[in-house]
């Protein structure tokens, strides 16, 4: 039994480091060949072994590499630190044998070597600076949870296998040609319609950015359409008896059991409530919560593949558009806040032609809204309606221009979904505002900023234009401001001379411009773009062929005239001064103590050296590279010493103990100085 147990000890030595076959004791495997369970152990163990030593290797350089990278370095530094340390062993031994530590540090340092070399062959892409992405909280992590979550994945992955997406989360794709483009947006917007639940909504939001978005893939993700059939009203009445707290036939006088509309995340029903008013209940379909954050948690992961792994996640910022995309759908999960929403925006509304719903705040939760009824249809289906009453809808367009032209210039609340389901033309000739379930902000720096854009381009101030647009995004330390004015100017050449008609294309290639030069908008001001963009179908269907950029231009040169008069320049003055009164006061007694300090000559000046965080990561990391550095070469000194002395206690027959801390520190040494080499490799890449 004992030399049963020693005979599978050393073959699953031998064929763990698969080195035994092409360089060691081939004669030993003729006389005691392995039987296949041996076989089978052997390669187990080796599998063991080539991750283990991918892993640890990686480590020991400071990165995590990928599985296909540390396994590629394993098997190489394996097979040749297994074959050197069996050929050194036949050299001095009399037994074609070897200690397998010896194979392992070895092979070891070979994998490490494996790995220094591809960092200095493999050129990698800068990778810009992340924002700070908020995570969403997972939910409890129950093993029921887990495996819908693990069910839901395989449903989502196998449409992008399906329709040939997959390569593109994988960065093995450089960008279609122009002639695939089509195919590609028809398979995205097929495998999003195919996924369903969240993705649906990515698409229709992905649908609204021009901006970052190929206008192929824009046009085709706008016909994205959620197909859910309601909710049973049985399900529907449970809930609500849950939400008011009695049924739903006590607390209203009519309930409408067919919804009037239904959609991915709640449908509507109509009723009316005792007092009399009519209503319209928003109920929320049960189970989406947690439906919705399982696709939150599953799409950032992807946009995080997609992040790390490919140019166009980079370029795109797909992390910080997921982010921002799973904050506005949570936000949605919560129909409190649409009504906080409403709220506030009718508290800011003066617009006579464009109304806005009462919300019953009292009667309304998180999964259930009561808002008054608006007698109208969608724009969608508004022609008959707009035929029969003979509306303006050129005047009607201009309305809904000029309320969110305010809200957005003004009051920095805006609606930021604008598509035409929103937009109800109401039989009394007057149009209707509803879903206030995203809504953007702005703060007084960005309107003022967006009230530049517009009259630089009234003016074709090219200048003012690229002021403008500084202040209002994340600038690139590549950037040009000088080169970049030079192209805006350009810009506005060819798009507002004389004899040319504005158009969305405009926008467009604007924000061509501003990507390819470094400029990336917040947030806020995408959703503001957004807004627009959706804006302008909805415009076209309420008067078509209506003059967007025209109208803009006009409502700009008419806060330009409101900016310029005199009881507009005094609240400027006035409020600027208000703003310096505190600086203003404090500046006398700041004037003495300076001039009192250089009478005595005891005034000095204090300087903070590496006062940035940049800088003192810098700093630390030159001084912890040196440090490696001459610690490598140290303890490889010392090693070279050890090994060549000849005194010492004998820790084998062959080896003593100076000598075994001489080659354990060669080993230190190399490692020190391999990490130093990647390192600094990596550096150089990002630079």
């Amino acid at each position: 039994m004992q030399l049963r147990i020693h005979r599978m000890a050393r073959w699953l030595a031998i064929c763990g480091t698969l080195t035994t076959s092409a360089c060691a004791a081939p004669a030993r495997l003729q006389q005691d060949p392995p039987s296949l369970l041996q076989v089978i152990l052997g390669l187990c163990f080796f599998a063991v072994v080539l991750t283990a030593l991918g892993w640890l290797g990686g480590r020991l350089l400071g990165g995590r590499p990928s599985w296909r990278r540390a396994l590629l370095a394993a098997l190489f530094g394996v097979l040749t630190g297994g074959a050197f340390a069996w050929n050194v062993a036949s050299q001095t031994t009399n037994e074609n044998e070897v200690n397998p530590l010896t194979i392992y540090t070895v092979a070891l340092l070979m994998t490490m070597g494996v790995f220094v070399i591809l960092e200095l062959m493999v050129i990698r892409r800068s990778e810009p600076a992340q924002p700070d992405i908020p995570v969403l909280p997972p939910p409890r992590q129950t093993l029921r949870l887990r495996l819908e979550r693990a069910r839901r994945y395989c449903t989502l992955v196998w449409p992008l296998f399906r329709y040939g997406l997959w390569p593109y989360l994988r960065g093995q794709w450089n960008g279609p040609a122009n002639r695939r483009q089509q195919s590609l947006a028809l398979n995205i917007r097929i495998a999003l319609e195919d996924a369903g639940g969240a993705f649906v909504k990515l698409g229709q939001m992905l649908s609204t950015r021009p901006d970052i978005i190929p206008p192929v893939i824009t046009a085709e993700l706008a016909q994205l359409q959620d197909h859910i059939p309601p909710v049973p009203y049985s399900v529907i009445e449970a809930l609500l008896t849950k939400e008011l707290g009695v049924p739903p036939a006590d607390y209203f006088a009519t309930f409408d059991v067919v919804p009037i509309a239904a959609a991915s995340i709640a449908q509507v029903h109509r009723a009316q409530l005792q007092s009399g008013e009519l209503v319209v209940v928003k109920i929320q379909r049960p189970g989406i919560r947690a439906s919705i954050k399982s696709d939150i948690a599953i799409l950032l992961g992807l946009a995080r593949m997609a992040g790390r792994r490919t140019a166009w996640g980079r370029d795109m910022q797909v992390t910080a558009l997921a982010a921002r995309f799973a904050e506005v759908l949570e936000e949605e999960l919560d129909f409190c806040v649409e009504a906080r929403n409403t709220i506030t925006i009718t508290a800011l509304h003066d617009e006579q032609t464009i109304r806005i719903p009462t919300i019953f705040k009292q009667a309304s939760s998180q999964q259930v809204l009561i808002q008054e009824w608006m007698d109208g249809v969608s724009i969608r289906e508004a022609e008959p309606l707009f035929a029969e009453f003979k509306c303006d809808r050129t005047e009607l367009a201009r309305a809904l221009l000029r309320c969110i032209s305010r809200q957005i210039l003004t009051s920095g609340t805006f609606h930021a979904d604008l598509h035409p389901g929103n937009v109800l033309a109401l039989r009394d000739g007057q149009l209707a505002l509803i879903d206030f379930g995203q809504v953007g902000r702005l703060d007084t720096l960005q309107q003022t900023a967006l009230r530049e854009m517009l009259v630089a381009f009234e003016r074709r101030d090219a200048t003012l234009l690229c002021s403008a647009l500084l202040d209002i995004a994340d600038v690139d330390k590549t950037t040009d401001p000088a080169r970049l004015e030079r192209i805006l100017a350009q810009f506005l050449v060819r798009h507002t001379g004389p004899g040319m008609t504005p158009d969305a294309e405009m926008f467009t290639e604007m924000f061509r411009i501003l990507l390819a030069h470094g400029l990336a908008f917040p947030p806020e001001i995408g959703g503001v773009f957004r807004a627009v963009v959706t804006l302008e179908s909805t415009l076209n269907l309420i008067a078509p062929q209506f003059p967007l950029i025209d109208e803009t231009r006009i409502l700009a040169h008419a806060w330009m005239q409101e900016s310029i008069t005199p009881s507009a320049l005094q609240k400027t003055v006035t409020d600027e001064l208000l703003g310096l009164l505190p600086t203003l006061r404090q500046l006398p007694k700041r004037f003495d103590r300076i001039t009192r300090a250089a009478e005595r000559g005891e005034l000095t000046m204090n300087v903070r050296f590496f006062a940035d965080v940049r800088d003192v990561h810098l700093i630390s990391r030159l001084v912890s590279q040196v440090v490696l550095a001459v610690l490598g070469a140290a303890i490889g000194l010392m090693g070279v010493v050890l090994l060549g002395g000849n005194q010492g206690p004998a820790l084998t027959e062959n080896l003593s103990v100076l000598h075994a801390f001489g080659y354990f520190s060669l080993v230190i040494s190399v490692m020190l100085i391999l990490r130093v080499i990647v390192t600094t490799a990596r550096e150089q890449s990002i630079h």
